[in-house]
């Protein structure tokens, strides 16, 4: 057998620097995971803004629906001249009530663009759930007046899909 020689101190100072080396990862560890969780936190803060902001556009929305005789001078901004004389409450009521649909079609799109992970039958559902409103004359006719003012990517996805 051999004899085994163990010098103490060679242990103490490797020891020592991997104490330094694990000091050292835990830093770079620990600001990885603090600047992470401040992205993280962030991000959900501007959703959060973004959501509230969404409520109570639908909420106005809702109002207006509800009182048409005063929000009817705003949405004649989605008229012709020649229509304007002759609207009636109906067509009013119907401009909103597309409003209300598009607002939530966009939120839903820029929810499945953000989260790719989403069930592709929900997912293709809803696009299909749009494609079908690009469909309709009447929605069509709206959304030449609305288009530029919604998010880009869902107005190039709405754009492409009104013919």
């Amino acid at each position: 057998m051999y004899p085994i020689n163990i010098n103490f101190c060679d242990i103490k100072d490797g020891l020592e620097l991997a104490s330094y080396i694990v000091t050292i990862l835990s830093l770079i560890l620990g600001f990885v995971i603090y600047f992470n969780n401040k992205i993280v936190e962030k991000k959900n803060q501007k959703q959060r803004i973004f959501e509230t902001v969404d409520e109570w556009y639908m909420n106005f929305l809702k109002v207006s629906y509800d009182n048409i005789i005063n929000a009817k001078p705003y949405y004649y901004k989605y008229l012709k001249d020649s229509e304007i004389k002759n609207v009636d409450n109906k067509k009013i009521k119907q401009i909103i009530y597309f409003e209300m649909i598009t607002s939530i079609m966009e939120r839903t799109y820029l929810i499945l663009k953000q989260h790719k992970n989403i069930d592709i039958k929900i997912h293709n559902g809803w696009k299909n759930y749009m494609k079908e409103w690009c469909k309709v004359s009447e929605y069509k006719k709206y959304w030449k007046f609305v288009g530029e003012q919604w998010d880009e990517d869902f107005a190039k996805f709405m754009n492409s899909n009104i013919k």
